[in-house]
């Protein structure tokens, strides 16, 4: 059973209830949300962030970064359940790298970046 340390979520946007369109943050709060627990949120900025990027997290007066680091952070300390623990050692490399895949790679072709001048003409 998770333990019911607070937790604040800084997701970049103020406002709790609307939705943020970050992968990331909507990774961390699906699991918050999917474990049962509480938390609030907070604007947060890049400037005050531990790794200069949203979402991080405030715990025990401590703030960290970096989704995947925030949940097994919180997997560590007892907040998060282990949701892997069953898991047989081929099943957890298989999440492994498709979660890379999905963060480090296909992120990427969903945002928009200009082309720069060059490659048009």
């Amino acid at each position: 059973m998770p333990s019911s340390k607070p937790v604040t979520l800084y997701r970049g946007w103020p406002g709790g209830n609307k939705h943020v369109w970050s992968p990331f943050v909507v990774k961390l709060e699906a699991r918050l949300r999917f474990a049962g627990v509480p938390y609030t949120t907070e604007a947060g900025s890049r400037n005050t962030a531990p790794k200069g990027k949203i979402p991080y997290v405030e715990c025990d007066g401590e703030s960290f970064g970096d989704s995947t680091l925030i949940a097994a952070r919180l997997v560590d300390s007892g907040v998060l359940p282990d949701i892997n623990a069953r898991l047989l050692p081929d099943a957890k490399a298989h999440d492994h790298a498709l979660r890379a895949l999905l963060e480090d790679k296909l992120y990427f072709y969903h945002v928009r970046f200009p082309v720069a001048r060059s490659f048009r003409d």
